[in-house]
């Protein structure tokens, strides 16, 4: 009986040891394995998914790899890559650990073939780009249901949130109708400052002109010299010349009358759709859309609008669109608070899309919505791949509630719906939305041309009686009354670099340019700023004062008594107009009166430009430019 009970000790003893060293084997196999993925964790997840891939290829035939390195996902939801970490940590019994031991050491043959399989795949979906436009027209299209929505909460918030300006006041029907003229004057006077102009710049100069000219026939009957006195430094000038045709033109062909429609609004020399739409709407209460750069941008992320904005077919969908939102009963305060609304919370770079009141109408905002619901992938080189994730219940009711939203940019609105023909390629609109700054389309602005201005201050003692000062007058001369600040006076001055063509960037053209399709001529620059072959100034003094005298002095009948007595540099500012940064050196030069010519009277020149000789206190109420008064400045503080 006892020999029975020891060998069956043995023997259990045996089988103990057997065990201890099958686990001892098991537990070394899988070190090496989990030792391989800390050593090469790039590696061996590209193979477990290559690996995965193959082995579904049968069954998920239908299902797309996933582009830019994503990883696959399998269809529970959970990384494909969980599933074989689950697989190396379970251990159940001494069969199952046997039968499992052999595929583990298979799986390291075959990493560098899937890799390279798995990284030839990417290479083949990474270009994105290339595919093609995946929405509708209407995409980009109001529908029905949203329209009222937008227009009573717009013009909810717009009551409530609008800036207090001078030039804004409720229209009241039944006034008279020379009061509801100058409230289209007072309307057209303040979108013509505004265009490319800050609000806050704005309000000062609004107040100074209806001051001076509150009604039409005041501003028609003023001189083009008093109307660029009361724009200097505003800049973009030719919106004052404008002003000043167009209020001459209403006196001359329409009594006195502004039109009291669009179409004949867009008569009037310096009125384009814009304003046109801006007077139709706010002075008159007409039905009219208007569409200017804060509202572009308001569509064009209301609506996913990703195509240029600049291109004709773009603009034309905007100015549609636009229409379609207008509300029939308060247009003028609707069309003020899309721009309000461009203004303020929809800016450029800091849009603040929580606090917009329709931004649940907003496409560009639900596009950037679902790009942030939708997971990131980890890294490959993440630890949290190595180990099961488990979440307690109550995660994944909350992560079901943030379930992604789901736009579907394909639904044709009806029969007549097409793929969009606005935008060119997928990149424009369909690309994901990492903000909605995305919209509108960033247009490629021209780098400005270089130019280099020599501008000589001369000044001279005064011997006119009738001017009461001690001090001397200067020299100013005025520019054409085509170009480049036209018809602004400034210190005669020579142009040395650039392309010589003065074609008045610095203007607003569009409003011009949007009448029958037709551009303004290029004006010519004035001989006072022409470029030449005139070389530039010499440093040495005595060759300097020749060269002044040769290129300015004998240049105008006013100066031919005048010889200069020295000239000194004061030094260079710069000014940036919207196509040419401009570096302009400061001469000072005294001059003295001779009784006689200084120079031969058939060397004077003809220069028909007006002149004048003013006292330096009296320059800056002179009709000059920012660029001049900058020159000015720097010469009176450089002077002391």
């Amino acid at each position: 009986m006892s020999n029975i009970v020891t060998r069956r000790r043995s023997n259990l003893k045996i089988e103990y040891e057997q065990e201890k060293e099958n686990e001892k084997q098991i537990e070394n196999t899988t070190t090496t394995i989990i030792v391989k993925q800390e050593l090469q964790p790039d590696e061996k997840q590209k193979g477990i998914n290559g690996s995965i891939k193959n082995e579904k290829k049968d069954t998920d035939v239908g299902k797309d790899i996933e582009s830019e390195g994503e990883e696959q996902e399998s269809e529970d939801g959970s990384d494909a890559d969980d599933d074989d970490d689950d697989f190396i940590e379970e251990e159940s019994s001494e069969e199952e650990e046997k039968e499992k031991k052999p595929k583990r050491i298979k799986k390291e043959e075959p990493m560098k073939s899937i890799a390279t399989t798995t990284t030839t795949t990417t290479t083949t979906t990474t270009n994105i780009s290339n595919q093609k436009i995946q929405h509708m027209i209407s995409y980009h299209q109001f529908q029905n249901n949203q329209v009222e929505a937008i227009r009573k909460d717009l013009l909810k918030w717009y009551q409530k949130s609008k800036r207090d300006l001078p030039w804004r006041s409720k229209l009241i029907k039944g006034i008279d109708d020379e009061e509801l003229n100058n409230r289209g004057y007072r309307v057209w006077v303040s979108e013509i400052m505004l265009q490319q102009t800050r609000v806050a710049t704005v309000i000062d100069y609004y107040n100074a002109w209806m001051n001076k000219w509150p009604t039409i026939k005041d501003l028609a009957s003023a001189t083009l010299d008093q109307v660029n006195q009361v724009w200097a430094g505003l800049g973009y000038y030719r919106r004052a010349k404008n002003l000043h045709l167009g209020a001459q033109f209403v006196l001359e062909k329409c009594k006195g009358k502004i039109p009291r429609s669009a179409k004949g609004l867009l008569e009037i020399p310096g009125i384009g759709p814009y304003t046109a739409g801006a007077i139709a709407s706010i002075a008159f209460g007409l039905r009219e859309p208007l569409v200017d750069g804060n509202v572009i941008r308001v569509l064009c992320r209301l609506r996913s609008i990703g195509s240029n904005p600049a291109k004709s077919q773009t603009t034309k969908h905007l100015w549609q669109i636009a229409g379609d939102l207008v509300d029939p009963v308060e247009p003028g305060d609707f069309n003020q608070s899309l721009m309000e609304l461009g203004a303020t919370l929809c800016s450029v770079t800091s849009p603040q899309c929580g606090a917009c009141p329709i931004n649940q109408y907003c496409q560009a905002y639900t596009e950037f919505k679902q790009t942030q619901s939708t997971p990131k992938p980890e890294p490959s080189n993440s630890i949290s791949r190595f180990f099961t994730k488990v979440e307690p219940p109550s995660a994944k009711v909350k992560e079901e509630s943030k379930a992604p939203l789901v736009i579907d940019k394909m639904k044709p609105l009806d029969k007549n719906d097409t793929i969009c023909n606005i935008c060119i390629n997928w990149e424009e609109t369909d690309s994901p939305t990492l903000s909605v700054t995305k919209y509108p389309q960033k247009v490629a602005k021209v780098k400005p041309r270089d130019e280099v201005v020599h501008v000589f201050v001369l000044h001279k003692p005064n011997l006119d009686a009738k001017v009461n000062t001690k001090d001397d007058l200067y020299f100013l001369v005025q520019r054409p009354e085509t170009g480049l600040l036209a018809s602004l006076w400034e210190a005669p001055s020579l142009l040395f670099a650039g392309n010589g063509k003065d074609d008045d960037g610095d203007e607003n053209n569009s409003e011009d340019e949007g009448k029958k399709g037709k551009k303004r001529k290029t004006a010519t620059r004035s001989k006072a700023t022409s470029k030449s072959d005139i070389p530039t100034p010499p440093k040495e003094q005595q060759d300097l004062l020749e060269y002044i005298d040769k290129n300015i002095i004998s240049k105008y009948p006013e100066t031919s008594k005048l010889s200069v007595v020295s000239a000194t540099f004061r030094g260079k500012v710069t000014h940036q107009f919207s196509h040419i940064t401009q570096t302009l050196h400061i001469y000072d030069v005294p001059c003295r009166v001779s009784e006689k010519e200084t120079t031969s009277k058939k060397s004077i020149g003809t220069n028909k430009q007006n002149t004048l000789w003013v006292p330096f206190t009296e320059i800056s109420k002179q009709a000059i430019s920012n660029q001049m008064q900058k020159c000015f400045d720097l010469y009176k503080t450089n002077k002391k």
